[in-house]
């Protein structure tokens, strides 16, 4: 179960009272709803980990094909990773403030229960790659060999390997009074060693670093006619370190790794633009204090200390691996392509309408076209894009951008449409989380290009994603809008599930313009004010847009069911979300629960809601769904039958996305998707093979076939795109 703080909130969420650890055996944040009934509210960094260890199980499950479970257990990694530089700091300084107030318990501390709970998953997988992993993949013929297991002819062949593709990548760095400490990047790999001068009778010793090098991978590769052998990276330093370290031997060695804080400081003092803001906060990296090392081994106890002295970190911060270090370079040993221990290879529909035409346009009119990523293929799109970009009639086109990629096919249709000379206007979210420095470059390509690049309003993140695209059609002008749950991103769309639609509806692109003049127009401060708010809200038709009264819109549909409930009607809420952590919205379902209302959500990460608990939230069930692809779309549904409405959109019921977070939604308004969308969802929530089920503790638990067919959500869409591709 997890262990959480333990506060009280008023109804208006705005005072907290202590409450003693004695009276709670649930160890959660209790909500005081409006009529006084008490809910539990899972922490948030908790909840993280919650979702972090269902990822987890996948890799534990002997089910799932082996380089699916390695597949998995590299996300695992790399969302730990992330969780490090993003949440361990706040957590820090949460538990020092708590620490100097007198009133301080030892119950309330939340880094205690957080190294306890990161100890206990790193012995998982340590016991999860050592025990189940290497000996699977030895089964399958893949090798990886340690020093004292290769034969003489392999040892040879490593060695003329490392001379001819390594050595020349190498620094090879002493730690003494005359070389100061190195300074070690974020997550990247060192091997440390304890070295001894040759010839030397003295039992003096020296430590030396050499910076694992990115390009070579963490394994190398050995040719072999019947397997692939592979040798640790480290092995092969190892092996040769006459070559590096020529006066010494080595008497000792480990992999160290730093985790540093990911703070992206953005310097508005000094800088009028942000791009050159966002860029400066890029480059100062060394400040980035280190929150965790992580090493291969159990390491002395005075170089312990010593590097304790030289990270500023404690003992509780190292996390030591029982031989190898494990990390998210694992996904290495993968082999690209199709292959018996992977998922089958998977090939995406694509919209038939789109496919009789070769200009999409005069299809869109016909009538919306909603697709489902990655089961309908994200081509689609771009042939949407790149025909409005060399399309003559088209004259403008409208984009927001919040995670490209490196080579992207949809900033490239841009580029392309502004060197026409069309008008183009980018809003680029420069601070989208690790993909600032991708974004900064497309900014500067597209200014380069002839493009309008804005960076949206100041001090709230662009994170709707749509398209506006005018085209003259004879003589008036035409609107076509894409809006879409995920981001403009070819690479992503592959393996990410998002909704998005293609329409000429005139009320949905009259509030797409309406919303991008805003986003360009808006200046800083602006809309925080209640008439502008409420200016705004008048002006869009049926799209609904965070910051501007999205909870609201949300807090009254669940308000709506809460009265159709009391009046002994049918009452139905459910949701399709990547996290729900906002308090407000959580006080307004547990109301909905305890009037009655079924309320049904597939949350694929962070919940601090808790299900199933008498009196509180007894009626609400909450599902998280692991499977090959990662669950990304947001899908809104209240009321049943006929009368029911249904929304999608990119918002997720989490403070920022209603506060700090420019996000719209949109009804689903023609039949055919909406009935399209509910069965989606439907699905997802009857899923008994990759779901989890939150239990009334707070912790998940595998759904349980009892007899029942077997439902796999995932298995279960791919299996329509096939049909509709066979068609």
């Amino acid at each position: 179960m997890p262990s959480v703080l333990q506060r009280r909130t008023s109804s208006s969420l705005a005072s907290i009272v202590s409450v003693t650890c004695a009276k709670m055996s649930t160890h959660a944040v209790p909500l005081a709803s409006e009529n006084g009934r008490h809910a539990l509210l899972i922490r948030e960094d908790q909840s993280w980990l919650a979702f972090n260890e269902r990822v987890l199980s996948e890799a534990e499950n002997a089910d799932t094909p082996l380089y699916e479970r390695i597949k998995f257990l590299s996300i695992f990694l790399s969302n730990l990773d992330e969780f490090f530089m993003v949440k361990v700091d706040p957590i820090h300084r949460e538990s020092e403030r708590l620490v100097a107030l007198e009133s301080h318990r030892t119950c309330d501390d939340p880094l205690p229960v957080l190294r306890r709970r990161l100890n206990s998953e790193v012995k998982r997988v340590n016991s999860l790659y050592e025990k189940e992993l290497l000996p699977e993949l030895a089964d399958s013929d893949v090798q990886i060999c340690t020093l004292d297991t290769l034969s003489a002819r392999q040892s040879n062949r490593l060695r003329k390997t490392f001379v001819e593709n390594i050595l020349g990548l190498l620094t090879p760095l002493i730690i003494d009074k005359a070389h100061p400490f190195p300074y070690f990047e974020n997550q990247r790999c060192y091997l440390l060693v304890q070295l001894k001068a040759k010839n030397s009778p003295l039992n003096t010793y020296s430590y030396g670093v050499v910076q694992l090098p990115s390009s070579c991978g963490r394994f190398v590769r050995l040719t072999d006619k019947n397997r692939s052998l592979f040798v640790y990276l480290e092995d092969a330093i190892v092996q040769n370190v006459d070559q590096i370290f020529p006066w010494a031997s080595v008497v000792r060695s480990a992999v160290i790794r730093v985790t540093r804080n990911r703070e992206l400081t953005l310097l508005d003092d000094q800088f009028d633009d942000m791009l050159e803001s966002v860029e400066q906060g890029l480059r100062n990296k060394t400040a980035k204090q280190v929150v965790r090392l992580e090493t291969s081994q159990r390491l002395p106890v005075s170089l312990k200390q010593f590097l304790m002295r030289h990270f500023e970190i404690e003992g509780s911060e190292i996390f030591e691996y029982n031989g190898r270090l494990v990390t998210q370079e694992l996904a290495q040993l993968i082999p690209s392509g199709p292959h018996p221990n992977k998922d089958p290879v998977f090939h995406p529909a694509t919209t038939r309408r789109l496919k009789r035409m070769e200009s999409p346009f005069e299809v869109i009119r016909e009538g919306d076209i909603w697709m489902h990523h990655p089961y309908d293929s994200f081509t689609d799109t771009l042939h949407f894009l790149e025909a409005a970009a060399s399309d003559p009639r088209v004259v403008s086109i409208k984009q927001t951008l919040y995670r490209t990629g490196n080579n992207s096919p949809v900033a490239s249709a841009l580029l392309r449409a502004a060197e026409a000379g069309k008008q183009v206007v980018a809003i680029i979210e420069l601070t989208a989380r690790f993909d600032e420095k991708r974004n900064v470059s497309w900014a500067k390509k597209l200014r380069q290009a002839g493009a309008t690049v804005v960076f949206g309003i100041e001090g709230w993140k662009t994170h709707c994603k749509m398209t506006l695209v005018v085209r003259r059609e004879g003589t008036v002008l035409q609107s076509y809008a894409h809006v879409s749950t995920g981001n403009y991103n070819a690479k992503t769309a592959q393996i990410y599930t998002d909704l998005s639609l293609l329409t000429a509806n005139p009320e949905i692109t009259a509030d797409v313009a309406t919303l991008f003049n805003t986003l360009t127009g808006l200046p800083k401060g602006a809309g925080i004010s209640s008439v502008f708010s409420t200016h705004f809200s008048q002006r869009m038709k049926v799209i609904k847009v965070a910051p501007f009264g999205l909870r609201e819109f949300f807090a009254e549909k669940i308000d709506h069911e809460i009265r159709e409930a009391r009046c002994g009607k049918q009452a139905r809420i459910a949701l399709k979300l990547n996290s729900l952590t906002d308090p407000e919205l959580i006080a307004h379902l547990y109301t909905a629960s305890c009037a009655g209302v079924k309320i049904e959500l597939l949350i694929r990460g962070m919940c601090r809601l808790q299900a199933g608990v008498r009196g509180v939230s007894q009626n609400i069930r909450v599902v998280s769904v692991i499977d090959r692809f990662l669950e990304h779309s947001r899908i809104y549904c209240f009321g049943t039958g006929p009368k029911s409405e249904v929304f999608v959109g990119s918002a997720d019921f989490m403070p920022r996305n209603m506060n700090r977070r420019v996000e719209c939604v949109w009804p689903v308004q023609d039949q055919k998707g909406k009935e399209k969308i509910q069965k989606i969802l439907n699905i997802g929530l009857a899923d008994n093979v990759k779901a989890h089920e939150m239990q009334p503790d707070g912790s998940y638990a595998r759904v349980r076939k009892k007899g029942r067919e077997s439902i796999q959500s995932q298995s279960v869409f791919i299996e329509w795109a096939q049909k509709r591709t066979e068609q």
